[in-house]
């Protein structure tokens, strides 16, 4: 909504621009062959108008953001040119059309009916090059400009986030030696009874725990480390089923995964809601999860099956979806790609993320 308001505010005052320079009622006024007698001139502005904010928009709401935010100066550059000429191209093309239509001389040796009523007026060109150049200066300019104020306000508001959710978990947090204590005498009585499988569940939700209070509290984390916490997190959740449950989760890992960083606790969110609403209390249904590492870009993919009611489903999933995009857009602005598929049978997240700065 942001950006559209911006697009209609820039709109707005191109053409209040190009009006206040071509619009002359009380006298004649040209502008190369045209004139405001016929009215041809005003359609040429219009076209040199629509050019200039196609120039200028491109170049500083896409094109700055897109290519120099990620350094990539090269495409930047061609780019903004591709699109200058492909607007100056389209404006001689609308210059000739109309100097036909309104039967206007096209070269100074040439005359029409219209050099009856200005036998002085001379034909000249009205390039519109100049025109789509400053526009590509002023969009190069603004781009930047807009660009510099929305990291600074990214930045501004992820410490602020971090801020409360330092103060969330003061106020939340139990005494964590108490708790990790309380864990390995549960665990001792499980291992003096033989009970292996629930020793194993309290070794993994304590390492998920850890992980939570202790990890997952500064800025990146070991990928692996993340995957691993994922790895625990679905056994513990094994749990709730029987043995002979058949329970169909799969997780796989590829790639690089060793050696890379990651923002901890963003992939787990995506994962707990694969596994609340894909499989059901008798253990139906299904969830796949699956990251990939290839040259400093994470592929990460959660598919499930959708079980209980769906609107649930649905009103679950998106307000757990837009939290994670928040935390997406603070704290990897232009560098991750997230896209969710919702069938009739199936859901789908896919995450694409840069992990390289």
């Amino acid at each position: 909504m942001r950006r559209h308001i911006e697009t209609a505010v820039l709109a707005a005052a191109f053409a209040g621009v190009f009006l206040a320079v071509v619009y002359r009622p009380d006298r004649p006024v040209f502008m190369g062959e045209f004139n405001n007698i016929d009215g041809s001139v005003y359609w040429a502005a219009i076209a040199r108008a629509a050019a200039a904010f196609a120039v200028f928009g491109a170049v500083s709401l896409v094109y700055v953001g897109r290519f120099l935010g990620n350094k990539r100066i090269a495409a930047f550059a061609a780019a903004s040119l591709l699109t200058a000429l492909a607007a100056t191209v389209v404006v001689f093309a609308v210059d000739r059309g109309l100097l036909h239509l309104y039967n206007l001389p096209t070269g100074p040796n040439e005359i029409s009916d219209k050099m009856m009523a200005y036998p002085m007026r001379e034909t000249r060109s009205a390039a519109a090059a100049p025109v789509v150049l400053i526009a590509l200066g002023l969009g190069i300019l603004y781009g930047l400009s807009r660009d510099w104020v929305l990291t600074f306000r990214n930045r501004r508001e992820l410490a602020l986030e971090k801020v409360r959710a330092d103060a969330a978990f003061l106020r939340s947090q139990i005494n964590p030696h108490f708790f990790f204590n309380s864990l390995n005498n549960i665990f001792a009585i499980t291992q003096r009874n033989g009970d292996g499988e629930a020793g194993d569940a309290i070794v993994k939700l304590s390492e998920l725990v850890r992980y939570m209070i202790y990890e997952g509290n500064v800025d990146r984390i070991a990928l692996a480390r993340e995957i691993e916490t994922i790895e625990n997190f679905v056994d513990v959740c094994r749990l709730r089923f029987a043995r002979e449950d058949d329970v169909d989760i799969a997780v796989t890992k590829e790639g690089r995964i060793n050696g890379s960083e990651i923002a901890p606790l963003l992939l787990l969110p995506f994962v707990e809601n694969a596994l609340k609403h894909g499989i059901d209390s008798k253990g139906r249904g299904w969830v796949r999860v699956s990251a990939r590492v290839d040259e400093g870009l994470l592929r990460f993919r959660v598919d499930n099956s959708k079980c209980g009611a769906r609107e649930t489903v649905r009103r679950h999933s998106g307000v757990g979806l837009e939290n994670v995009k928040r935390r997406l857009e603070l704290l990897y602005p232009r560098r991750h790609e997230l896209s969710v598929t919702d069938a009739d049978e199936e859901y789908r997240v896919d995450l694409a993320l840069d992990l390289e700065e």
